[in-house]
Order: C-alpha cells, then sequence, then structure tokens
C-alpha cells in the first residue's frame, strides 16, 4: 500500500498523470495506471483495476508483475492504491490467480497422472533444445532418472543433432499459435533405450528476441532466427504399441498369404483409380499374369 499526491489540473493525456512517486529502477508502472489514478481522484471514486508491468535490467526483460490494485481518494489531491503484486516469468493465458483449492486441484492432477513434461526453448542459432524444466516422470522414461531440467539435449545429453533440428522446426511451426500441435517424432536415446516412437503436443509459449531482450508470443509472424523460442511439450511413448501393431500386420500378412485365393485390399478413389493397399502372393501372382506387376510397387491403376 502506499499513497502519493496526484495534480489535479494535470492535463487529460495518459503521459501528463504522472505523480511525484517515481517508478522503480527495476520495473515500471503502465500509463494507464497513472491515467487511473488521475480519475480516482478527480470523481472521487474507489476504482479497482488489473495491470501487468515488466522487470527489466536494461533493455532485458526479467519476468513481470500481474498486480490487482485498488485506487482510493484519502484526500483531495492524495491517492491511496493497495497493489497485490505477483511476479511471474511468462505470459499469463489468463490474467487471474487462481485460488488455494484450484492449486491443489493441479498438484493432485500432476501427481496422479504423473505426466511426461518439458518446457523448452528452441534455440535456431545452436539448432539444440534446451530443457527449462522438466517432470519427474519425463527424467525416469527417456534419461534413466536423470536430471535434464537446465540441460541442453544434443549439448548436454549428447541426442542426435538431425533429429533434435527436426524436432526444433516442427515446434517453431506453432510460433504465435494459441492451439496446440499434435506431432509423432522418433529419437535415439542413449543406452538400452534405444529407438523410441513418440507422441508430442507442443504448446508455444512465447520468442526472445536476442538483440533486445524483448518477449513476444502474441504475432504469427515472429521469424525464427534471431529468437530463442519457449514450448510447453507433453510426451507420450507408444513405442511397445508400435512394435504390436507391426506384429499384427505381420501376422496378417501371413495368415493372407497361406490363402490360395487372390486377395486384394483396395481403395476406389473419386477420380476412378485405385490403391492398392494389401496383397498376398496368390494376388501378386495374378498381377504378374495380366502383366500388371507394376502396380504393387504402388503405382495407381483405372
Amino acid at each position: 500500500i502506499f499513497t502519493y499526491f496526484c495534480n489535479r489540473n494535470a492535463e487529460k493525456e495518459e503521459k501528463k498523470a504522472k505523480p511525484i512517486l517515481k517508478d522503480s529502477p527495476s520495473f515500471s508502472l503502465s500509463e494507464s495506471f497513472w491515467s487511473i489514478s488521475l480519475k480516482s481522484m478527480r470523481e472521487g471514486k474507489k476504482i479497482k483495476e488489473n495491470f501487468t508491468s515488466s522487470i527489466r535490467e536494461g533493455k532485458v526483460i526479467k519476468g513481470f508483475y500481474f498486480m490487482r490494485c485498488t485506487f482510493n481518494r484519502i484526500e483531495e489531491d492524495v491517492i491511496m492504491v493497495r497493489i497485490d503484486a505477483h511476479r511471474h516469468e511468462f505470459p499469463l493465458l489468463q490474467e487471474r490467480i487462481l485460488k488455494l483449492d484450484d492449486q491443489q486441484w493441479l498438484l493432485r492432477c500432476l501427481k496422479v497422472f504423473n505426466p511426461e513434461g518439458q518446457m523448452v526453448y528452441y534455440d535456431p542459432q545452436k539448432k539444440d533444445i534446451f530443457n527449462i524444466k522438466t517432470t519427474a516422470q519425463y527424467d525416469k522414461t527417456y534419461f534413466e532418472g536423470e536430471n535434464m531440467s537446465g540441460k541442453y539435449l544434443v549439448g548436454d545429453a549428447g541426442l542426435v543433432p538431425s533429429e533434435i533440428e527436426k524436432w526444433g522446426r516442427n515446434y517453431a511451426t506453432t510460433v504465435g499459435k494459441n492451439e496446440p500441435k499434435k506431432i509423432r517424432e522418433d529419437v535415439t536415446l542413449k543406452g538400452s533405450l534405444g529407438n523410441r516412437s513418440l507422441r508430442v503436443v507442443c504448446n508455444y509459449i512465447d520468442s526472445l528476441d536476442l538483440s533486445t531482450g524483448e518477449f513476444k508470443w502474441n504475432s504469427s509472424d515472429i521469424p525464427l532466427e534471431g529468437f530463442k523460442h519457449r514450448f510447453f511439450i507433453a510426451l507420450e511413448d507408444f513405442t511397445e504399441d508400435s512394435k504390436r501393431l507391426e506384429r499384427l500386420n505381420g501376422m496378417q500378412q501371413e495368415f493372407i498369404d497361406s490363402s490360395a485365393s487372390a486377395m486384394n485390399l483396395l481403395e476406389i478413389t473419386k477420380d476412378g483409380h485405385a490403391n492398392i493397399h494389401l496383397v498376398n502372393i496368390a494376388g501378386q501372382n495374378l498381377w504378374k499374369e495380366i502383366g500388371m506387376m507394376n502396380v504393387i510397387a504402388g503405382i495407381n491403376t483405372r
């Protein structure tokens, strides 16, 4: 809570609505904050408003404050303001503070579902992905329990550079977009884990301009280069499911190959062509007899 004098005769423009109190060197209050101060003083009304403010070191943004403010004129030219300020490092999805019950609900969800997740920077300059934070289950599933927070996937973990660069490029397609994107990725892990197939949900957070230190997140024209891009990632390892499906497909092929009858799985397209997806040995022999074995190589036919 603080009080200050406000000039009743200040001009209407927001930039003139400045009190005697100077901004803290670490963060600044918005012009709309001072404008509401002037409005409260002139009208003699209590006003409640929410504001956001950035915390800077020079030109570099180090974080933000979400502030719930109550303005109240206590004397003719004196305003008292109560500020409940909450520091955060990421842009807010909703400008509100969670109730304690809501926080406990989310914590219990994390405990019960035990997700494999990470918050990352993709750095196109390094062609690498940096883990800002990881969940314990992520560390256990993919790195045998090693804490991967604060580490690069290539530079520190030694993963395959071409695979990780491909991941980063796929993540970057969501820059400036609010909707999560589902991606399938393959990765070669260290030790006994080997090759894994992953389902990934990528949700864009923001981008850091390396030349100015400014964060941007509400524009779809943010360039790939010259920025580090931040994402929330949820992963699911479906390697065993994929292997079971391959085995099932193999058994299915063996079964139909045991038949003496020609068997073909065809998809008739709207343009009058037929896509052949599955053929047994008897079916292949039939295509050979009529001189159209090239169909089996993937060429469509009428």
